[in-house]
C-alpha cells in the first residue's frame, strides 16, 4: 500500500506507474493523479520548451560522448559539405539531420550521411570488398 502525495488517498501499489529512479520503485502520484498532471496544457508546454531549449546541450553531449567531436564541428562538417550526405550528395529528403558515419575500429569520424546511406555502409559492415562485390552485381543485372 502507499499514499498519493497529491490525492492522500491509500492505494495498492498497483495503483501507481513504476518508476527505477524513485527509491521505491514507482511513481510519486497514483495513476489517475499523474493523468490529470500530465494533461496540464501549461506543464505540456513548460516541458516542450524544456526539452528544446536544451536540445543543443544534448546534441553536443552525444556527439562528444560518441564521436569525439563538439556540435560546432559537426556544424563545420555539415557546411564543408552543403549540407548533403557525403555518398549520394543529396540533401536529406526527410528533413532529419545527418547522420554521423565514423570508422567503428577508429572511432575516426569519416562525414556526415543521409538516412539511406548510412545503414548502407553499416549492413555491409564497413567492408570494402563486399561493396565492391554489391557494385559487380549491380553492373551485371543493370537494365
Amino acid at each position: 500500500m502507499k499514499v498519493c502525495p497529491r490525492c492522500k488517498v491509500k492505494q495498492a501499489v498497483s495503483g501507481f506507474q513504476k518508476n527505477a529512479t524513485s527509491p521505491d520503485g514507482l511513481q510519486y502520484h497514483c495513476r489517475a493523479c499523474r493523468k490529470s498532471i500530465d494533461a496540464r496544457p501549461e506543464k505540456r508546454k513548460a516541458d516542450r520548451q524544456r526539452y528544446h531549449a536544451n536540445t543543443d546541450g544534448y546534441r553536443n553531449q552525444h556527439y562528444r560522448r560518441s564521436y569525439g567531436i563538439t556540435l560546432p564541428e559537426y556544424d563545420a562538417l555539415l557546411k564543408r559539405q552543403r549540407g548533403r550526405c557525403a555518398i549520394c550528395r543529396n540533401l536529406c529528403k526527410s528533413g532529419k539531420r545527418l547522420a554521423v558515419d565514423h570508422n567503428h575500429t577508429t572511432g575516426r569520424v569519416r562525414g556526415l550521411l543521409c538516412g539511406r546511406c548510412n545503414p548502407l555502409l553499416g549492413y555491409a559492415a564497413d567492408d570494402v570488398n563486399m561493396l565492391r562485390e554489391a557494385i559487380k552485381y549491380l553492373r551485371r543485372h543493370a537494365g
